[in-house]
């Protein structure tokens, strides 16, 4: 299973390096702020979790109704509360980041050190 999780996300970075420097920066001129080793580092955390999640749901379950059924269960609140529907500052007190999530850091330019400083690991 590890390796099928490994090969995955190693293809999807590959796609996502490819549409950002053929056609993002280039075609549309976007300017790219902050790390570009944060971004690739969370990008490839995050499919490498999400393709974890599908396989462990995909073991669990015993047939693909019930692989969907708990793919909604497993992604409905995270995409809830990630702030991807509405602004993560818009959430009830519980839910809602302190500061700056890590998407509001990564869209303002925050670098690896100052990520490690805010989270008093620096």
């Amino acid at each position: 299973m590890f390796p099928k999780v490994v090969s995955m996300t190693g293809v999807i970075l590959i796609g996502v390096a490819l549409s950002l420097f053929l056609v993002l920066i280039p075609l549309f001129a976007i300017p790219v702020k902050g790390s570009l080793a944060l971004f690739f580092a969370v990008s490839g955390l995050y499919v490498f979790t999400t393709a974890g999640l599908g396989l462990f749901a995909a073991t669990v379950a015993r047939n693909l109704a019930q692989v969907g059924m708990l793919a909604i269960l497993i992604l409905a609140p995270m995409l809830f509360l990630s702030g991807a529907l509405d602004p993560a500052g818009s959430h009830a007190a519980v839910a809602a980041p302190d500061d700056a999530d890590l998407t509001a850091a990564l869209l303002s330019g925050y670098r690896l050190r100052h990520l490690a400083q805010r989270a008093g690991l620096a």
